[in-house]
């Protein structure tokens, strides 16, 4: 799975955002994960938002762990095989 979830404290609340695992890096910036899956910010933080996402601080979390959960299986359904297919080049 490249896509996967965190659990993360904003303002003392217990939130999760999406992590992205590519080749032993890790990253959870929604700015990073857009860039690397081709999008601009902007669309990729509407997508998340269309999944429950939450915006705070610039950054998207989600305030049940199973919708980011359900986000993570989206985004790896959608994007996953593209980027295995860019992982064998």
């Amino acid at each position: 799975m490249y896509f996967f979830t965190i659990e993360t404290q904003v303002n003392n609340k217990r939130l999760y955002c999406i992590g992205f695992n590519y080749r032993k890096n890790n990253d959870f910036k929604d700015r990073s994960i857009a860039k690397f899956i081709g999008l601009e910010t902007k669309q990729y933080k509407e997508i998340l938002v269309q999944l429950g996402a939450i915006i705070l601080y610039r950054e998207c979390y989600f305030e049940n762990k199973d919708d980011c959960e359900k986000c993570c299986n989206y985004l790896q359904e959608l994007y996953g095989p593209i980027i295995k297919l860019a992982e064998s080049i």
